[in-house]
């Protein structure tokens, strides 16, 4: 694919997800991702997006920040095989809260802490199988505090879905 067509098939992704013309969201997909993911969600345990989760994001309440430099949580994303979606930090939220899934934010936060993280990250799943599945990456968020946190996620074609994440206190 040259350069062009991968820009065209941005913007145009961009566009479909509601996210401005020539987006620059960075990205975290199936080369990045690792292993297959549990295909179990819990609702109990996981914070759950739609199609999006972070499996046991609702078990950290009580826990004290024990990654990137005791500033954040280790926290994966899952999708399903051959899906996409973005997640972001709310504008009211940005400058409390980062995401660190890619190689760049976890370089930036080590020497910027919450100023290097990322305030938006599209997640594109590995093509489905025979198996189905889910993909999922490692990463997690960093907190100036513990807190509450309110996420959002966009999935072409859906209202928004914005649920709140209980990062060393409850919501």
């Amino acid at each position: 694919m040259s350069f062009a067509t991968g820009s065209l098939l941005t913007v145009a992704a961009g566009s479909l997800l509601g996210l401005p013309a020539g987006d620059a969201t960075p990205r975290a997909t199936c080369s990045t991702a690792a292993l297959d993911a549990p295909v179990a969600v819990h609702p109990q345990r996981d914070v759950v997006f739609g199609s999006l989760v972070l499996p046991g994001a609702r078990r950290l309440a009580d826990r004290r920040p024990n990654a990137f430099r005791h500033r954040g949580y280790k926290l994966a994303v899952t999708l399903p095989k051959g899906t996409e979606a973005v997640l972001s930090v709310p504008r009211e939220m940005r400058g409390r809260v980062g995401l660190v899934y890619t190689h760049k934010a976890e370089k930036q936060t080590w020497r910027r802490g919450l100023d290097g993280a990322e305030t938006a990250v599209r997640f594109t799943a590995c093509a489905p199988d025979a198996n189905g599945g889910r993909t999922g990456w490692p990463g997690g968020l960093i907190v100036d505090r513990r807190r509450c946190v309110t996420l959002v996620v966009s999935v072409r074609g859906t209202e928004p879905v914005r649920r709140r994440v209980p990062l060393g206190r409850a919501c």
